[in-house]
This record gives C-alpha cells, structure tokens and sequence, in this order.
C-alpha cells in the first residue's frame, strides 16, 4: 500500500521554495515531518510519554545531528560510527529548545523527545535554519499539547541587502546573522551577531524576519500596510518603532526619493535634488543610504533640505 502524503510549499520572496512533506516516513511517532529546501532535507520526529513526571519542569529533549550519510559518506576508521555532535549542531539544538519550550503548557510534565536528523545536505543550504520550523510541524501534527506554531529564520545583511536563509558562502560575507524565532503574533527569540550595526538596523532585519518584506526597497504604502500588521502582531515593538526619530527620518528620504523630489544614484552612493541635479550627499562606505540620508538630516546642512523637502510633501 502507498503511503498518502500531505505536503504544503512556502515561496520565498527570491523564488526558492521550502517544502513540508508528512505521512511517509517515521510513522509510528507521534508526529513526524520532512522539511525540503534545494536538495537539504530534514526529518523531524516527536514522540511523548503520556504519564506526567514527578518533576516541576517540562522535561524536554532536542537532538539535532548533521550525519555523514547526508554527503554520500560514511565514517571510516576503527570505530566507524559516528562522532559526538559538534559545537554547531549542540548549538541548533539549544536555539530549537529556546523558541519552543515556552509554548508548552506550563503544567504540562510529561516527557519530550524531538529528534531532527539531516537525511540529505545541500552546500548552498544552511539547514540548521529549518530545524525549528520541522520541529514546530512535527509537534503540531501529534496530540501533545502546543500553543501556536513557529518558524525560525535566518537574516543576514550582504552589501546592504537582507537575505533569508542565506547560503554558508554568503553568510561569510554578512556583517548581521540574526537567527529569529516567531509564531504568527509575536516574536519569542533572537539570536546572532552583528559587525558594529546600528540599533536601527537589526530592528529592521527583525522586521524583515517577522514580516517577510526588504524594508529598505519598499513604497511608503507598502511601509504602512507592514507597520499596521506589525502593530497587531506586536504592539510593543511598533510603538518603539513609531517614537525613533531615525526611522522617522528614513521614510521622509524613501517617499522623497518615490516622489521624485531627490534621487539616489543606482549605486546607493549620492542623493541628489531631483529637479536641478545638485548633489545634496555622498553616503559613507558601509553604510545603509537612508540611514545615512537619516543622520544628515540631523545636521545644520541637513536641516534646512529636510525642511525644504517636508514642504514639497505637504
């Protein structure tokens, strides 16, 4: 008898595409599922006991592994097994645990087991980034008690622009790597790195985890269609948004920049007035356009063109 299979695609915005896949594999768990993305593949199970432990915590357990048989290869040697994990793959488990462990019951004792195994490794994949999305399904299809489901993403900024699950070549050239943990209402974890970034841009990394949009390449419209929907997932982290000056600063530039009242030069290096051409700025090497555009408005030159420019939008 073949097996029925249930599986749903997520798109990411450049195209690349993550597939969820149950009913096939490792059936006999309480819940299982297979996470595709590229050739990556990852299998999720999660089984409980029933009976509550005679303890006041939740005693959960995630093992994540990245084998040797996921690259056609298989250990060699004397022992020809298996090393411990490493200091990546401990670290994923610690990340899944992190996000999902607050979504349990907090009266809920029993013990959990989810174990995440890589079954397939593709280079230009970073599967540690899908562990907790499969962990998530795979406990959502059992019976065991969960709040609501999650994903995890990871953010890294390249040359200015924010990439989703980037590859492990990209990620060497990224000054942010946030990894971000989220249901659909509200965001439970970050976590990651960043080379000297502002606060404001790893709010809008966050964002672009949390909401799914390039923030510094949208319209105005689209900037408030994202910001109320932010606002109802997160009203806290919208108000800190609405009282930063520099955020404030930065959408005046980009509906200037729609508007046609200053133009920013195709290598994201000069604005300039729309109208007659004179160069206004030249935006410092490494730094975001608008953000720079946002600090030289605070400045006596900058001033007096942000004045200008707020009479022009009125």
């Amino acid at each position: 008898m073949i097996p029925k299979t249930y599986q749903e695609n997520i798109v990411l915005p450049d195209g690349r595409k993550i597939t969820i896949e149950t009913g096939k594999l490792a059936k006999q768990a309480h819940g299982s599922i297979v996470v595709k993305m590229g050739k990556a593949m990852l299998l999720c199970t999660v089984v409980s006991n029933y009976e509550s432990a005679d303890v006041d915590f939740l005693p959960l357990t995630v093992d994540y592994r990245e084998k040797f048989s996921s690259a056609g290869k298989f250990p060699g040697g004397f022992f020809k097994r298996e090393a411990r994990p490493s200091d990546n793959e401990i670290l994923t488990m610690r990340i899944v645990d992190r996000v999902l462990r607050p979504l349990f019951p907090k009266d809920y004792h029993s013990e959990v087991q989810i174990m995440i195994q890589l079954i397939s490794n593709d280079i230009d994949v970073m599967p540690d980034s899908l562990a907790g999305l499969a962990a998530s399904c795979a406990i959502y299809l059992s019976d065991i008690p969960f709040e609501s489901p999650i994903s995890e993403v990871r953010v890294a900024r390249i040359d200015q622009n924010l990439v989703i699950n980037p590859s492990r070549d990209q990620l060497n050239e990224s000054d942010i790597d946030l990894v971000v943990g989220a249901s659909e209402n509200s965001i439970i974890m970050v976590e990651g790195e960043m080379d000297e970034c502002s606060e404001e841009d790893m709010i809008e990394a966050i964002m672009r985890a949390e909401i799914g949009s390039n923030v510094s390449k949208m319209s105005s419209k689209e900037i408030k269609r994202d910001a109320m929907l932010l606002a109802r997932r997160n009203p806290i982290l919208f108000l800190d948004l609405l009282n930063d000056d520099n955020i404030q600063l930065r959408n005046t530039g980009i509906r200037a920049t729609e508007l046609g009242i200053i133009n920013l030069s195709s290598d994201n290096r000069t604005f300039a007035w729309g109208s007659t051409g004179r160069k206004l700025m030249t935006v410092p090497f490494d730094e975001h356009p608008y953000s720079a555009l946002a600090a030289w408005f605070k400045t006596d030159e900058g001033l007096e063109v942000y004045r200008s420019i707020e009479k022009k939008l009125k």
